[in-house]
């Protein structure tokens, strides 16, 4: 005799339990994704055109309060894609040889300050294109105007010392986040100076390290007292929207600083900005390099150390260093 009673039905998994999949919601960017990866708590998505972050439902409420969170929330971080130089020599570098396996440091410290270093400078670029596309425009205007034969009118950006403090703050911010990188490897060195000391004494002056240092440290500087002296008002820094020459050419907004042993000439803020957004990613990626080198551990009795990755590698891996291993034989071999 067949049984017609119902039979209780299954009750509903919350959203948050069911399976699911998703994809990028970004109608400006279809392209592949071409890396993925977790970063201390964060899963990252890279690909041709941006960088995106996910987080799933148990990271925003993880006492499950809500069961009917959607699996994952995704957002965009950068508009940096995977063949970005910036993103390749600072969070992509810092991933690959920041790693417990290798250092005895806060690594999962390290690769937020590595992020948060991207982040000031994606912040820096931001404030160079708006100032620069200003800069263009009145140019571009400036040569289309018919100037009377007695009067000029010049161009003007206006707030030129506006957008040379705002791009100086996020230069000392990366530089900051460099900074506290460095600590956690010589924690008894709480400034640039002691850093620059400490690796002297430690490696001696002719070490490729100490070379390093002696470039990056006066840069770093030049920008912590840019940026001081621009907050502060200080007179000792000029800053300068369009002028004309004694000799009847205009010149461009520029600005000069002499301030702490921190001297700058008189220097086209433009050029000074990406003279700035080329050297800072070669300086986090070349300190990244050599501090972990430096204070890397042997892994089985190995010496590891870190050098510049066969081509093919650095193609694939879109990171020029990584680590090598001397084995037993005295060859030696790319390692992890």
């Amino acid at each position: 005799m067949n049984d017609h009673r119902q039979k209780p039905r299954r009750p509903f998994l919350p959203m948050r339990d069911g399976g699911g999949s998703f994809q990028i919601e970004n109608p400006d960017d279809a392209t592949p994704i071409k890396e993925m990866f977790s970063f201390k708590d964060r899963l990252l998505l890279i690909t041709e055109k941006c960088t995106y972050e996910v987080q799933v439902a148990d990271q925003i409420d993880p006492e499950r309060k809500n069961p009917d969170l959607p699996h994952n929330f995704q957002r965009k971080l950068f508009d940096y894609g995977i063949q970005s130089e910036a993103l390749q020599r600072i969070l992509l570098q810092a991933r690959m040889l920041l790693k417990q396996e290798h250092l005895t440091i806060d690594v999962n410290l390290a690769q937020r300050l590595a992020l948060d270093a991207l982040q000031e400078f994606a912040a820096m670029d931001q404030a160079a294109k708006i100032f620069k596309n200003a800069e263009a425009r009145e140019i571009e205007a400036y040569n289309r105007t018919q100037q009377q034969p007695r009067s000029l009118t010049l161009p003007s950006v206006g707030g030129v010392d506006t957008h040379c403090k705002t791009f100086s703050q996020k230069a000392h911010y990366f530089g900051r986040a460099m900074l506290a990188i460095a600590k956690l490897f010589m924690p008894r060195a709480p400034n640039w100076d002691e850093i620059s000391d400490t690796i002297h004494q430690r490696f001696g002056p002719s070490d490729p390290f100490s070379t390093l240092i002696e470039e990056v440290v006066p840069n770093l500087k030049l920008v912590l007292n840019l940026r001081d002296a621009l907050e502060h008002q200080n007179k000792t820094v000029t800053v300068r929207d369009f002028t004309v020459d004694t000799d009847g050419t205009i010149a461009p907004p520029t600005l000069e600083l002499n301030f702490r042993k921190s001297v700058l000439p008189r220097t086209s803020v433009s050029s000074l900005m990406e003279e700035l957004l080329t050297a800072l990613p070669i300086f986090f990626e070349m300190m990244t390099v050599h501090l972990s080198s430096k204070f890397t551990q042997p892994v089985a009795g190995l010496p590891i150390f870190v050098d510049l990755l066969p081509e093919e590698l650095q193609q694939t891996r879109h990171v020029r260093f990584g680590y090598w291993a001397k084995m037993p034989n005295g060859q030696v071999m790319p390692f992890g």
